[in-house]
């Protein structure tokens, strides 16, 4: 046989085959998925997307006998909770493994969860804050006062929970007993942060 006869094309490998088809799939399914991301982004987003009012200001004294002011939170991302003697077992349940996600706690310089004792009871809450652990007492505080705020607020009353994004804008309301309102709240929070930042001026605007 001829040596410098033309031989035919050499068959493609199985490896070849496959790394190609690792090149060409998984950049699609990379794309697919970050899209796939992005749209539930969105829906979520829908929910918070108007704003109901603005945060109003106020003051209050942390467990430390330290006054706190509205100033102190701004340009951070804030879940607001109130509890009463009635609620609060119920809405520190719901919220303590929600405080406690760690993809949050990677936020800990742009979120602050503040929760009001409307019942101002020390006895209560006392142990419970001193279970609190470093990194929780870094952005989990309680809060005695605010009496004022759910009504200042038009807080609903079977609404204990909002969610105010870093201009001080209120953006939706929570019943955090509902398991559905739980898991929207964990993903109205996941989003808020990267958000255009609403300017106060136009949200003043609106109210007039």
């Amino acid at each position: 046989m001829d040596s410098n006869a033309p031989q035919g094309k050499p068959k493609m490998s199985i490896q070849t085959i496959f790394v190609l088809g690792v090149l060409i799939l998984f950049p699609v399914i990379s794309f697919m998925v970050n899209l796939k991301g992005a749209e539930a982004g969105k829906i979520f987003y829908k929910d918070i997307k108007q704003i109901i009012g603005k945060f109003p200001a106020f003051t209050a004294n942390n467990f430390q006998n330290e006054s706190i002011t509205s100033d102190d939170y701004n340009g951070k991302v804030r879940v607001i909770s109130f509890t009463d003697v009635t609620n609060r077992e119920a809405v520190l349940y719901a919220l303590k493994p929600i405080v406690k996600t760690e993809q949050f706690r990677e936020e800990v310089q742009n979120l602050a969860y503040l929760n009001f004792d409307l019942a101002n009871d020390t006895a209560f809450f006392r142990p419970y804050i001193e279970q609190f652990t470093p990194t929780d007492r870094k952005f989990w505080f309680i809060l005695r006062g605010g009496t004022e705020l759910p009504a200042q607020m038009n807080l609903p009353n079977i609404y204990h929970v909002a969610l105010v994004d870093t201009a001080g804008a209120i953006r939706r309301f929570y019943d955090v007993r509902n398991e559905d309102d739980r898991r929207m709240l964990v993903e109205h929070i996941a989003i808020m942060p990267i958000k255009k930042r609403q300017k106060l001026e136009k949200i003043e605007r609106k109210e007039r």
